[in-house]
């Protein structure tokens, strides 16, 4: 592997971490066989027969497999290579020139904010959804809305808050937004979640004057209205039968609360209580984002704001360097949904074709059914977050989740 000072620090990291942790289970393993070398038991395969066996010898075989996985980290650890200074673009050398041993710092910052967000999120919320299921993400952005980094939290969102901040910027000029305000939305077409339980609210990051950034939560509220309790119905034929729809509005004003709009969600639920203490708890998540961007803006300053163009272009050249290590070349798949419902009772098509070449890769839904009458509809962000979980796990589950991996590929439709 050939790559930049930061992909080499990480990769060779992580690497040695992953070493260090197999060789302490060989250990114990080795032991384990010893000491159980005729305890009998029974071996199960897939798909065949158990065999009767000895933990020593099952114990042994991992161990022999574990070896090879040694061998194998070895083998990695001894092909690392950095990138030389002809291969090395003008701004990744003035960013590494830049940060002077802070790169990895400002990045780890940035996601530990997000995670930290995501932790106030579930321990301050009301509902089992969001505390015990973690149904949520949260993230950072740029300044002008690119998502920087965000907690993983449920595949399913690593793209629904990609769009909010520019949907914000597209209703609220830049020039009106002030320090406390924050806006609510659960839209899934206009800056909202995946569907309408996905609520979002996002805050905009200031230091004096200057906005330096965004902080955004999207929680799955268990009752937002709509035909039956829960607000997910396997009958629905449409979305407004699916709860309140929210267009993207202040939910708090330069710090103060505007209790209308929440009086207004809680108006359209089952479990009124329920809604209150879900967004506060939203509301708190926001707030320690905010003051955790702050804190490190003062201690990095600019470096903060210039990272955050360069951690996505990171995670671009991360996926992209996966993609490249793929065989070129077009690849078609089919598959079927039993149905939609009553309204609904065919098999939905669909279809993909995944185009590689080199660096670059699509993919195409064009053969896909045309949305039905039933609540198996993706939308456009949800598309994109499925297509990035999925190059993420096959490729590289590494790479940080932010706006530079969606530089890697096309969708169409």
């Amino acid at each position: 592997y050939v790559g930049d000072t930061t992909d080499i620090i990480v990769m060779r990291q992580g690497l040695e971490l992953i070493r260090k942790k197999l060789i302490g289970v060989l250990a114990k393993l080795s032991r384990f066989a010893e000491e159980y070398k005729d305890m009998p038991c029974m071996a199960y395969t897939h798909c065949q027969p158990a065999q009767p066996t000895t933990v020593g010898k099952r114990a042994t075989l991992w161990a022999n497999e574990l070896v090879m996985d040694l061998q194998e980290i070895d083998h990695r650890l001894a092909t690392l290579q950095l990138r030389g200074v002809k291969g090395t673009t003008g701004t990744q050398a003035s960013f590494m020139e830049l940060f002077k041993g802070d790169a990895d710092k400002i990045r780890a910052v940035d996601a530990s904010i997000a995670e930290e967000m995501g932790v106030t999120l579930i321990k301050s919320a009301y509902s089992t959804n969001i505390k015990e299921r973690r149904d949520i993400s949260t993230a950072i952005f740029d300044e002008q809305g690119n998502m920087v980094a965000q907690a993983e939290h449920v595949p399913m969102h690593l793209g629904s808050l990609l769009g909010i901040i520019k949907e914000i910027y597209k209703k609220f000029p830049p020039i009106t937004i002030r320090k406390g305000d924050m806006f609510i939305g659960n839209d899934p077409y206009n800056g909202g979640g995946t569907h309408l339980p996905d609520i979002t609210i996002a805050a905009p990051v200031f230091s004096r004057e200057r906005l330096i950034g965004w902080v955004a939560n999207l929680a799955h509220h268990s009752d937002v209205g709509g035909k039956v309790p829960g607000s997910t119905s396997g009958d629905a034929t449409s979305i407004f039968q699916e709860g309140l729809k929210i267009p993207l509005v202040y939910l708090c004003r330069e710090g103060v609360l505007n209790k209308d709009i929440v009086d207004f969600i809680q108006s359209n639920s089952r479990l009124p209580e329920e809604r209150y203490g879900d967004l506060q708890a939203q509301i708190a998540a926001n707030r320690v984002g905010i003051k955790r961007m702050e804190e490190a803006y003062g201690k990095y300053g600019n470096k903060l704001t210039a990272s955050m163009a360069e951690l996505q272009e990171y995670a671009e050249r991360r996926l992209r360097a996966g993609i490249a290590r793929l065989k070129d070349g077009v690849y078609n798949f089919t598959d079927y949904i039993d149905d939609a419902g009553i309204a609904s009772p065919n098999p939905i098509k669909i279809t993909v074709e995944v185009t590689v070449k080199g660096d670059e890769l699509s993919l195409n839904f064009a053969g896909t059914d045309n949305e039905v009458a039933g609540p198996v509809n993706v939308t456009k962000n949800g598309l994109l977050a499925t297509a990035f979980y999925s190059l993420k796990a096959l490729i590289d589950p590494s790479i940080p989740s932010n706006a530079g991996i969606y530089r890697a590929f096309t969708v169409q439709t």
